[in-house]
């Protein structure tokens, strides 16, 4: 039974009724290689010492500094280079008084050795002999074990999505497979009579796709499988149709169009025929008051506006921490922000009583950043290109000082 929610709720609570219908959907072990962009969905642990021996941190020779502790220039010490160590195994020979080993950088210490003195330090001379001309400290040039990662240290947490970095500390630390989220597999469907997806008839006059060109990739950014479903036309039936036989191919659904309550409006129109168990239709949020959600056997349909500021908008309040929390992430509407000093004042005469998005571009001035406010209608395009995050402005405030610090939300 369809379960009517007033128009015009705050987007908090819209957001908290959204969540209570979706879940993490669990986990599955890849290899490690594959894991770039996916989010992390096990604490991980190093099993053991990294490096687990002292190592050289660069070509040299490989001795015990007791051996140079009277040399000088006038008086350098004779010492036997009696083999040579190369990285990737422990050396065998014992490092044995008077002598060295030939060592290469990232090569384990042999026993018996304390230091490394660099190659350009000493001079080499016929029968195999090294001269050193100052006492080397013991610990020089090595990179001691444990110095990277010691055993059981966390070192990448769960909900962390993987970077080029992180890859290849887990192969550092010899994690070749590891437990990540399950992408979760989300459709979008875009709706209106004059869009299309070639550029031919968009040069003849047709309005060219673009708001898919953005939603799409945002998506897919946090590590979600994207299906583009096409267009369908302002036909209320045909929009009913594309979702009914789509909800269960995915976890979630974005459509982009149509969500406002006119007779033109055909996702709206299309969400009242099927059997929704929650359906909010508008929200205290601009731009985006025309934006909502529907959960339809158990799957949730967001529904995004047309107009480009508001597509965004609900996107990032609603869609974006509902698919965090399917990736077992914090369900929030950012990745980061820093605090900025705002440029220019910016008054609100309209939709006091909504949260306000405001898009700002960023600039850096003497290590302090510097936000200034980038307004328009919600059709303005520019106005994203242009920005770098944007702030957001609670229920009831009428107007943001020039010189107020305030909080500059990012995506990435």
């Amino acid at each position: 039974m369809l379960r009517r929610v007033e128009r015009f709720i705050p987007v908090d609570e819209a957001l908290e009724l959204l969540l209570r219908h979706v879940d993490f959907l669990g986990a599955e072990e890849i290899e490690a290689s594959k894991a770039l962009g996916r989010v992390l969905a096990e604490d991980i642990h190093a099993d053991g010492d990294y490096p687990p021996y002292d190592a050289s941190h660069m070509d040299g020779f490989a001795l015990n500094h007791r051996d140079t502790v009277r040399a000088s220039p006038e008086n350098p010490v004779k010492l036997k280079v009696i083999g040579h160590v190369t990285a990737g195994k422990r050396p065998e020979p014992r490092l044995k008084p008077g002598s060295a080993l030939r060592i290469l950088t990232g090569a384990y210490l042999p026993e018996g050795a304390d230091c490394v003195v660099p190659q350009e330090e000493v001079e080499t001379i016929d029968g195999g002999y090294i001269m050193v001309k100052r006492p080397v400290k013991p610990g020089e040039n090595i990179d001691p074990a444990a110095g990277d990662v010691k055993r059981g240290e966390l070192v990448l947490k769960r909900g962390r999505v993987l970077k080029p970095i992180d890859v290849a500390f887990l192969h550092h630390l010899r994690r070749w497979r590891v437990k990540v989220a399950k992408r979760p597999r989300v459709g979008l469907l875009v709706v209106g009579d004059e869009l299309t997806d070639s550029t031919t008839e968009a040069a003849e006059g047709r309005v060219f796709n673009t708001h898919r060109l953005l939603i799409e990739p945002l998506t897919s950014q946090l590590g979600c499988e994207v299906n583009y479903l096409g267009i369908v036309g302002d036909d209320p039936t045909a929009v009913a149709n594309k979702l009914e036989e789509s909800i269960t191919r995915f976890d979630a659904l974005l459509t982009i169009g149509g969500s406002s309550v006119s007779e033109r409006d055909a996702t709206y129109l299309a969400l009242t025929k099927l059997d929704a168990d929650v359906f909010v239709q508008g929200l205290k949020l601009q731009p985006g008051r025309v934006g909502g959600f529907a959960v339809v056997g158990g799957r949730p349909v967001i529904l995004l506006p047309g107009l480009v500021l508001s597509t965004v908008n609900v996107f990032i309040f609603l869609a974006y921490p509902m698919l965090r929390k399917m990736l077992g992430r914090e369900p929030k509407h950012y990745e980061s922000r820093i605090r900025a000093t705002l440029q220019d004042e910016v008054r609100f005469s309209k939709w006091v009583d909504f949260k306000k998005v405001v898009w700002v571009g960023l600039r850096e001035e003497d290590g302090e950043y510097i936000c200034y406010p980038n307004l328009g209608e919600s059709s303005r395009m520019k106005i994203l290109a242009n920005s770098g995050g944007y702030i957001l402005v609670g229920e009831h405030v009428a107007k943001i000082n020039k010189g107020e610090k305030v909080l500059v939300h990012m995506l990435g």
